[in-house]
């Protein structure tokens, strides 16, 4: 089952990697009319309306002890934006709780945001 899955205005569909994989930056340049977001926790999360959206995960990685190198995935985020105005999706792979956090385009957050994770 694909980490995403996002369904275009013109009714073309992209299918996104893992959670290791995302493939987040080889989405095609189109208007997002929905995606489908598979949750830790095996549940999906519907998402639509937004003029843009954005996704990135929280990564740890022990340096040492008996988890050295690997990584430990602690948050997904997944952001809409409209017109000014910032919905915020963070998810907890830990707990599977997710927090819903509004802001706009002053929040440090969201200015740190490198911009080509926008799509």
């Amino acid at each position: 089952m694909p980490l995403f899955t996002l369904v275009f205005t013109d009714s073309s569909v992209f299918r996104g990697g893992d959670y290791n994989t995302t493939k987040w930056l080889d989405i095609p340049e189109k208007r997002i009319r929905s995606i489908f977001y598979s949750l830790p926790n095996g549940d999906n999360l519907a998402l639509s309306g937004y003029e843009k959206y954005y996704h990135y995960l929280e990564v740890t990685t022990d340096l040492n002890g008996e988890k050295k190198g690997i990584k430990q995935f602690e948050y997904c985020y997944l952001i809409g934006k409209k017109e000014n105005k910032y919905r915020i999706y963070k998810i907890s792979f830990r707990t599977n709780n997710i927090e819903v956090i509004d802001t706009d385009e002053k929040d440090n957050f969201i200015k740190q945001l490198n911009p080509i994770g926008w799509k």
